[in-house]
């Protein structure tokens, strides 16, 4: 499901007995990837740009391709099962396999249309939403036959795009979308009503843990307790863009977003902890199977797995970069940062675990000489950016 900040943070609180667990997934495809599904530990899928689909069997050790019939951009996909499967994108493709993923029945639903997510309560009956041929209008459609045929539902919303779509049950259900939309049925379908959000900035991401806690992130990133009928602000969205989320359980969630934006509630949303990655692209969607297994994708076929809920462990040697390393490591007032020709003339930021910028300055040559007396203990994250590349690497001031 679905350009702002890049915060490359460590986490407030480590133990020494774990270590960093964002693992790089090999794609074997450098399509952005949209969605993400596991149905269990093992199984799971992916989709993308220019028709990509992806599965593994193995937890992500292997991935294959699975379709390659259409050019067009998928944005979601829903599993009901290990063999039942729907994949929703833009130029009208909802697209069904049975035998989970081996081959695939394409349906044109209207080829003007765009499917921004897709979601079953059951094999047979689903919604899929998303916006019209010029971006005017807003399009729910339902299917009770397993996707042989849809039907349109009227929303009656003044928004033009709508993101996501969120089933608790047959007749209960959200979608959200553009100006902060947020739109309710308890009847299946038959009738939307619109909540107010208090917001009016693009929603890509909705997910509900029971019929009365659920959470809308976007550009704002928001919480109801009463089933939509007030919404409050999360502090964690302040400045982030974020494009997907997933609640393994009640109180555990994960919310991602723009430029390798991963942050964690372990307390239903009260508080939430920014997460530390080790990757710079952007991420689009998010999946956990577990509360500490999980997967991100994004851009450049960006796949990257935990299995520890994203933590980071002090005892573990700092994150090295091909193009970016520190010396002393841990130190305590002075670091030498030595970067390949590829950074000269780059800028150079370190930032705290905050994911406040402490150190700005320019990459004048391969080496650069900084004097931290001043920082406080703990983790810090060193960035090194020029147009063409990017870098990073953790050290730990004493």
């Amino acid at each position: 499901m679905k350009t702002i900040f890049a915060l490359f943070i460590t986490v407030g609180l480590f133990t020494s007995t774990v270590s960093a667990q964002w693992i790089q997934q090999i794609s074997g495809t450098s399509q952005v990837l949209r969605s993400v599904q596991f149905l269990d530990e093992d199984n799971g899928y992916i989709v993308g740009s220019k028709g990509t689909i992806l599965k593994t069997t193995n937890g992500g050790e292997n991935w294959i391709s699975t379709y390659s019939d259409t050019t067009a951009a998928f944005y979601s996909l829903f599993f009901t099962d290990n063999n039942i499967g729907y994949v929703a994108g833009e130029k009208g493709n909802i697209i069904k396999t049975l035998d989970g993923g081996l081959t695939w029945t394409k349906n044109v639903i209207d080829s003007m249309e765009t499917y921004h997510s897709i979601f079953f309560i059951n094999p047979d009956t689903g919604y899929a939403v998303g916006t019209d041929a010029i971006g005017n209008h807003p399009v729910i459609i339902k299917t009770i036959d397993g996707g042989a045929s849809w039907s349109i539902q009227t929303s009656n919303s003044s928004t033009q795009y709508l993101n996501a779509v969120y089933f608790l049950n047959a007749n209960l259900g959200y979608v959200a979308g553009g100006g902060g939309t947020v739109l309710k049925t308890t009847n299946g379908g038959v009738t939307w009503t619109e909540l107010y959000t208090g917001i009016y900035s693009w929603i890509n991401a909705l997910e509900f843990t029971n019929p009365d806690t659920g959470y809308i992130a976007g550009v704002d990133f928001c919480k109801t307790l009463n089933g939509g009928i007030t919404w409050d602000g999360i502090s964690a969205g302040n400045g982030y863009y974020f494009t997907g989320l997933s609640f393994p359980t009640t109180n555990t969630g994960y919310a991602v977003g723009s430029m390798a934006t991963v942050h964690k509630t372990t307390n239903a949303g009260k508080s939430w902890t920014i997460i530390p990655v080790t990757f710079l692209q952007s991420v689009n969607d998010v999946c956990f199977v577990t509360p500490d297994i999980g997967y991100v994708v994004g851009w450049e076929g960006t796949i990257y797995k935990t299995t520890n809920g994203g933590v980071v462990g002090i005892d573990k040697p700092p994150v090295h970069n091909d193009n970016l390393a520190v010396t002393p490591n841990p130190a305590k007032n002075q670091i030498e940062i030595c970067s390949s020709a590829l950074l000269v003339n780059g800028s150079l930021s370190i930032m705290d675990i905050k994911g406040d910028e402490v150190v700005k300055t320019k990459l004048i040559g391969t080496k650069i000489k900084i004097d931290i007396s001043s920082l406080p203990s703990g983790v810090y994250l060193i960035r090194a950016q020029t147009q063409g590349t990017s870098a990073v690497c953790r050290f730990i001031k004493e």
